[in-house]
């Protein structure tokens, strides 16, 4: 997966959009930088030389052309290759020659900026018109490339006129020798380039093309990903990106913060900015082609590997890739590019990636890295002795991304209830009419035996239930909203999230490593809010724990639902669900009136979080994209993930 998230998504933000913080905002358009020298049409050198050499230049000549004004040449001449090789000489020479050929060009003549152009061979004779050019050129070429510019037969010929001497009797002689007969000649004359009427040949100067003072991950954009961070909250196992991506100070990314901020901050901003405008512009469909790319990987990341699920990374990868080269011609395609292509193959024959990608091995790399071995000569055997006990406590840790623990325990554990951890028991507690009703409700539904005699015919409810603090599900654990007690929790606003205080950093994501030891200073709510499976749409909702129950050998988890959205303001101010893979969706911040009972397999997974994320929507709300690693939920119907 390193090959997806240092890979795909680092070179899309790195080297597709182009990412710093110090530049303005573009649009993805600019020349490629990587150029040899840049090509100013307004150079009359320039493009002198550019249509000498393709009337009357060998192939030779051609391919010394820059490839700048290859492409100048092929748009003055309307032959133009396809815009994805627009950057590549070879496609680019091979229009031009094409062109040459239809004209019956190159010309046999010398051009006048440069060397000798003509398509004649070494014994071919030499006639009028190139003898005129060759002593035209002569006069101002310095001395030391006299040698380099003439054919051997040429310098026969211009030694033959001012000596008074046959052509067979110089014949025999090398080209070094008839050029220092030239230029003795010369000097003998009095005459030097300088003084040359015709002056000296135009030198074309090269220079390299300057860097691209615009970038899609600008200044603008990077502030707007800042304002967005800091309205985040991201569960405990979540490593966030940092707030100042972009910019030198962050340093190196990790393949898990490039994964956060491709597929979670990303989403959330570009979504807001580029999601409202017009279907054709290029803005919404560079936002289209990139979403492909995060729901792309988003199927690739799953820990269960389906055909269907195969079939839609191919679907959205291929789609991602054929986009790349129609809204960035100067971009090439790489051999991660490539690979990509090629992975829905590796998931139909090896199954979920967490099984054979390398996650532990790229740990262990980082370790090496952090020991210190400068000038410990005679010393690395004490100094490599720590990396034993951390490779041990590493691989052992339940909590790290990639360990053989961590992977296992999300098959071997479906899910698992968990008392409190100073008592060690569930306590129990006698539940009020109104919980019993949402309890009967579910069992209702759900009871094959209760659905069929219908609610007032179902056995009652008891009126006891076992509280927990916390369940474990698919390795990944989940706390109601407030620590259970023997009273029955309840609404104490109208809304379901808490004010945001982003003035300190440790608030800004309400993460730590330990679900159960957040950072000091924060208060770590994220693990109680989840999406859950329902009979939506779409397939899922979203909520907040109120409590973990065990009533009647049977575990629930109480839910308050976030409002849906009305159709008006989700029409025209959540973008983010057209992209029902990976976009999200938006809800209001505030409970549904009764809250809902559902089982551990209807819980989905957690949440990220970002408040009042759309100006249009007057009403407090939120911003929710499921974290999901086991399974999708239904999709609706759309062309774009």
């Amino acid at each position: 997966m390193h090959a997806m998230f240092l890979g795909d998504f680092k070179r899309h933000c790195r080297d597709i959009w182009g990412m710093d913080i110090k530049l303005k905002d573009g649009d993805g358009t600019w020349v490629d930088s990587g150029a040899a020298a840049m090509f100013d049409e307004d150079s009359d050198a320039l493009s002198q030389d550019a249509w000498e050499a393709l009337r009357h230049g060998t192939a030779s000549d051609m391919q010394k052309l820059t490839r700048s004004q290859l492409q100048w040449l092929c748009r003055d001449t309307q032959m133009l290759p396809e815009p994805r090789y627009m950057d590549r000489k070879k496609h680019l020479l091979k229009k031009l020659e094409q062109y040459r050929t239809e004209l019956g060009w190159p010309l046999a003549r010398v051009s006048d900026t440069g060397g000798i152009t003509s398509r004649k061979g070494k014994s071919d004779p030499v006639d009028d018109e190139e003898l005129f050019a060759a002593e035209d050129v002569f006069r101002r070429k310095p001395d030391k490339s006299v040698k380099q510019t003439f054919r051997h037969a040429v310098l026969v010929a211009m030694c033959a006129a001012r000596f008074k001497v046959g052509r067979s009797v110089l014949q025999p002689k090398t080209k070094q020798a008839l050029a220092d007969s030239l230029i003795q000649w010369r000097q003998d004359q009095g005459e030097t380039v300088e003084t040359s009427p015709l002056g000296p040949a135009p030198q074309i100067k090269k220079r390299k093309a300057p860097k691209n003072d615009t970038v899609v991950l600008g200044a603008g954009v990077l502030a707007e990903v800042q304002r967005d961070m800091a309205r985040t909250r991201l569960p405990y196992w979540v490593s966030p990106a940092p707030r100042e991506a972009g910019s030198t100070r962050v340093g190196k990314l990790s393949a898990d913060q490039w994964r956060s901020f491709c597929t979670i901050h990303l989403v959330v901003t570009l979504c807001r900015i580029w999601g409202p405008s017009d279907p054709e512009s290029r803005f919404h469909k560079m936002l289209r082609n990139y979403m492909d790319l995060v729901t792309a990987v988003k199927f690739a990341s799953m820990r269960m590997m389906t055909p269907a699920r195969i079939a839609s990374y191919n679907l959205h990868m291929d789609r991602y890739l054929k986009n790349i080269l129609e809204l960035y011609p100067q971009v090439n395609l790489t051999p991660n590019h490539h690979l990509s292509g090629h992975f829905g193959e590796l998931l139909q024959r090896f199954g979920p990636t967490h099984a054979w990608r390398c996650w532990i091995f790229e740990r262990i790399n980082y370790t090496l890295q952090q020991i210190p071995t400068n000038k410990k000569f005679g010393q690395l055997p004490d100094v490599l002795s720590p990396f034993v006990d951390i490779f041990i406590r590493t691989f052992r840790d339940d909590r790290s991304r990639g360990t053989l623990i961590s992977e296992s325990r999300a098959f071997k554990i479906k899910f698992l209830v968990k008392p409190d951890a100073t008592t060690h028991s569930a306590p129990s507690r006698r539940l009020s009419q109104s919980m019993l009703s949402v309890i009967q409700k579910w069992k209702t539904m759900n009871n094959f035996q209760e659905s069929l005699l219908g609610a007032a015919r179902s056995k009652p409810c008891s009126p006891m239930a076992k509280v927990h603090h916390s369940l474990e599900k698919d390795g990944i654990l989940y706390k109601p909203h407030t620590t259970p007690s023997d009273k029955e929790p309840q609404l104490t606003s109208g809304t379901l999230l808490s004010p945001f205080d982003t003035s300190n950093d440790d608030d800004t994501y309400c993460l730590g490593s330990d679900p159960n030891h957040p950072r000091s200073g924060s208060v770590d709510t994220s693990h109680c809010f989840i999406a859950f499976h329902d009979d939506t749409t779409f397939g899922w909702s979203a909520g907040r724990i109120r409590e973990i129950l065990t009533h009647e050998s049977q575990t629930l988890i109480i839910v308050d639902p976030f409002r849906a959205l009305l159709p008006g303001d989700a029409a025209h101010h959540d973008h983010h669900r057209v992209y029902p893979t990976s976009g999200g969706r938006i809800f209001y911040d505030e409970p549904e009136q009764i809250p809902v009972a559902i089982s551990p397999t209807e819980l989905m997974c957690h949440v990220a979080l970002v408040q009042n994320v759309s100006d249009g929507i007057v009403a407090p709300h939120c911003l929710i994209i499921p974290l999901d690693r086991i399974k999708i939920m239904s999709l609706q119907s759309c062309g774009h993930g």
